[in-house]
């Protein structure tokens, strides 16, 4: 039960403070010119509850000390993060705890990571297909929709 409570207690989080996305970058080395990876981030300025997510599903924690255009100090804020395998295994465990972000955590679980005979996608052995990039970029853009397309919503209501 407690594993149960943790992982409904992870969702809500996820629900309001998460984000699932799928990075793009630029990377000379690579046959398309970029990258992607897949990720899920909380960002919060409690520091113990993001250390809670880094001791069950891993991944790591950044610091952002930002400021405002005045140059007046924000608090300190913190972002757990997985990626790839790690970032599926949590999103798959929290899935059937989460509201608001479970159309985006569904699109993003059907991010192609691994080829037909089980290789891992994306290393010298296994390149990554044009039809699997094209799939990774789709998705992406679905998650962009899903994203702007909550916002509209929320300023409808307003």
């Amino acid at each position: 039960m407690e594993n149960k409570l943790f992982l409904a207690w992870a969702a809500g989080f996820f629900d309001g403070e998460g984000c699932v996305l799928i990075e793009l970058s630029k990377e000379k080395r690579c046959r398309h010119g970029h990258r992607t990876s897949l990720h899920a981030t909380v960002t919060q300025t409690s520091l113990p509850c993001l250390e809670k997510y880094l001791a069950a599903f891993g991944g790591g924690i950044a610091t952002s000390r930002s400021k405002t255009p005045s140059g007046r100090r924000w608090a300190v804020q913190y972002r757990w993060s997985v990626r790839n395998e790690k970032a599926v295994a949590f999103l798959e465990a929290i899935l059937p705890y989460v509201v608001v972000k479970k159309e985006q955590i569904e699109t993003a679980l059907k991010y192609p990571m691994i080829s037909p005979d089980g290789r891992k996608y994306g290393n010298a052995t296994n390149p990554i297909p044009d039809a699997v990039m094209e799939a990774r970029l789709a998705l992406r853009k679905m998650l962009q929709d899903i994203r702007a397309s909550m916002k509209t919503e929320a300023a409808d209501h307003a």
